[in-house]
């Protein structure tokens, strides 16, 4: 009986890890291109879960694909990777801060034209 009862408990576990799987694949979305008017650019958006606080946003080469800049929020921390071509003094790495719903992006602004207005703002500092 205490088999049994084991074997049963293992595939109640490996059908719960299952639902979670399939429930944290069910709550990303995209990637979308989000408005971009770079010529040879394009900005992509994609949900990482956490019901859409967990993002990720590129700047990348059109016909190259490569990775420009990135922003990723974990739902708290919102740093910024940038490549290819930034202000010399600028460091690869930057944290923005606080990316949580509570104070990003500001009350009343679309998070997706903040999105796009920050990549703007600080990839073409002069």
């Amino acid at each position: 009986m205490h088999s049994r009862c084991l074997a049963l408990l293992r595939g109640v576990k490996s059908v719960a890890w299952l639902l979670v799987c399939a429930s944290a694949h069910a709550q990303t979305s995209g990637p979308f291109e989000l408005k971009w008017t770079h010529p040879g650019e394009k900005l992509v958006y994609q949900s990482r879960g956490c019901a859409d606080e967990c993002w990720e946003a590129a700047v990348v080469n059109k016909r190259t694909g490569v990775l420009l800049a990135r922003l990723r929020c974990d739902g708290t921390d919102l740093p910024l990777t940038l490549r290819g071509y930034r202000p010399a003094a600028t460091p690869s790495q930057v944290d923005l801060g606080d990316c949580s719903p509570d104070s990003w992006p500001p009350d009343g602004v679309n998070k997706f034209e903040a999105i796009s207005a920050e990549f703007e703002r600080l990839l073409r500092m002069p």
